[in-house]
């Protein structure tokens, strides 16, 4: 009667459980049983599993593993448990391994992550899942970051418009790249907003990034991050709920992974603040729940102040003006060197923070890039004037060695900046006029643009560019603007079209977008007879110098 009844408990927990708990003294992999270790499934733990070594079954040890609220650590049998996160209003939805740099990040055929599964709990409440990691066979230090920012798919219009130019570019240029061996190991960033408020809209973008492969057959791998306009506001009225739609379909949006001597995390950096309709309204920043798996997650990376950080987020980290913003630059900081991928606005806003500095001494750098999408795939532009692009990262060690910015269809040497005459005027199709010196005027810049060349510089930030006019052989240096002015031919292609003629729709011009990356000299320095060519220069933190030039005026619309 006794074996009997253990019988049907045994069976009970075959039945019943996510997986079989593992019984008696397991194998190690080594060929050999070990009998000094036996997995207890501690009391009140219910989610659980194994990490294992792929080619060999080991066992291993040390693994961080997260619900995406609490972190476990694999014990010396590769087994994690927990229990898994529930509180009135919320529950673990996922299970994901903070893959350590030894071990390749595990992707799936269609190249998305696949270090992450769905927690579906049992009747009995338990809920097993194994992972396996594969280790790699050297560990690579330099590598490649290429992120893609506010892509908006919205109609099967902006899908055939991603499809046909921006992937085919980034194909492209990672093919040749990586050939001429300026690209190493490139990894596909996306920085939110996928879609827009449109859940129908997950399958065909997913699918547009699914099984991209470089020109040699080599597959290149996609990792997401969730956006604001990728929450679906019919859906509920909290962040958990808000969100089920993008992690039955993309996974986790808080979950971390190593490359080399980087660390990088991925959060949803914002919360729903209301909504209406179909969009969500949200606010910059972390709830506390966030942080506290931040300082768990951070805390379990070995040698943090000689490893650089890479955080990735929509909302630009700079307007996380009340959800823990100290805290979460505070932990930043532990680190050799802190980069933050951002987007969200459309535009170019990179942000240095001097008050904030890794232990490396450098300050933290937010690189707040433009939309793939541009205007909401109006136009080539985005709102600012920068044209639809992406940005690209060469990673050496433990430092972010250069960086660039990409529009779609030209080279990186391309379409990095405008010369304007600052006598010019445009019309619109309205047949309204507008000139540089009643723009100046309207946002306050005392400064007369008349009789003056005026250079916008796409990429740049405050401190690290420089811009010069040069013409038989002699650099005279140029002027920056210390007030946020338009772009204005920019703009005046994209916001002032009414939408008959092609253009955004009426009071679009709310989305119109100022900042200082322009540079000034006049004309009276300079020969309009001869030639000549302006540049622009990106001193890189690290040492060496990015130069961009044109040797033409941008005096319509040309290329918008």
């Amino acid at each position: 009667m006794k074996f009997f009844r253990f019988f049907l408990f045994m069976l009970c927990i075959n039945i019943f459980s996510c997986a079989k708990l593992p019984e008696g003294d397991t194998d190690t992999g080594s060929g050999k049983e070990d009998v000094s270790y036996q997995f207890t499934l501690a009391e009140g733990n219910n989610l659980y599993g194994q990490v294992t070594e792929t080619l060999t079954g080991t066992p291993l040890a040390g693994i961080p593993v997260t619900d995406g609220y609490n972190y476990a650590v694999t014990d010396e049998g590769g087994y994690y448990q927990m229990k898994a996160y529930q509180s009135d209003t919320e529950y673990a939805r996922t299970v994901s391994l903070s893959v350590p740099s030894e071990f390749e990040i595990p992707f799936g055929e269609d190249g998305y992550p696949a270090f992450y599964q769905y927690v579906n709990k049992d009747e009995s409440g338990l809920c097993r899942r194994d992972f396996k990691l594969t280790r790699r066979t050297s560990v690579y230090e330099d590598f490649t970051v290429m992120s893609l920012a506010d892509i908006h798919i919205k109609t099967a219009d902006n899908l055939a418009r991603f499809k046909s130019e921006t992937i085919p570019d980034i194909i492209s240029t990672v093919s040749q790249g990586e050939s001429d061996r300026i690209y190493k190991n490139t990894l596909l960033f996306t920085l939110g907003d996928n879609v827009w408020d449109t859940p129908d809209q997950y399958g065909p973008f997913k699918d547009a990034l699914s099984n991209l492969h470089l020109t040699d057959g080599r597959q290149l791998n996609v990792i997401p991050c969730i956006g604001n306009h990728d929450l679906m506001q019919k859906e509920g009225s909290t962040d958990f709920t808000v969100s089920r739609r993008y992690v039955e379909n993309f996974g986790p949006y808080d979950f971390s992974f190593d490359v080399g001597k980087v660390h990088f995390v991925f959060m949803r950096n914002f919360y729903r603040t209301g909504g209406s309709g179909s969009t969500v309204a949200t606010s910059g920043g972390f709830h506390d729940s966030q942080i506290r798996w931040l300082e768990q997650d951070l805390a379990l990376v070995k040698d943090k102040e000689d490893k650089l950080l890479i955080f990735c987020g929509h909302y630009p980290v700079h307007e996380n003006s009340t959800g823990n913003k100290d805290a979460f630059f505070k932990l930043l900081t532990q680190f050799n060197e802190v980069h933050c991928l951002t987007g969200h606005h459309h535009g170019v806003y990179n942000k240095i923070f001097d008050t904030y500095k890794a232990k490396g001494g450098k300050p933290i750098y937010d690189h707040n890039q433009v939309a793939a999408g541009g205007v909401w795939w109006k136009s080539n532009l985005n709102p600012d004037g920068v044209p639809n692009g992406y940005m690209i990262y060469n990673i050496k060690g433990n430092s972010v060695a250069a960086w660039y910015f990409k529009a779609v269809g030209a080279p990186v040497s391309q379409k990095q900046l405008r010369v304007y005459d600052g006598d010019a005027s445009y019309e619109a199709v309205t047949g309204d006029l507008y000139t540089w010196p009643a723009m100046f005027s309207e946002v306050g810049y005392n400064m007369d643009p008349r009789g003056k060349f005026i250079v916008k510089v796409h990429a740049a930030d405050t401190k690290n560019w420089d811009a010069e006019f040069v013409q038989d052989g002699k650099a005279l240096p140029m002027t920056r603007v210390t007030t946020s002015i338009y772009d204005l031919c920019a703009y005046v292609f994209t916001f002032s079209y009414p939408k008959s003629a092609g253009g955004y729709e009426p009071g679009g011009d709310r989305y119109k977008q100022k900042n200082t990356n322009y540079w000034y000299i006049e004309k009276s320095e300079v020969d309009l007879e001869k030639d000549w060519t302006v540049k622009a220069y990106h001193s890189l933190p690290g040492g060496g110098r990015m130069e961009y030039r044109v040797s033409t005026l941008q005096t319509g619309f040309e290329g918008f």
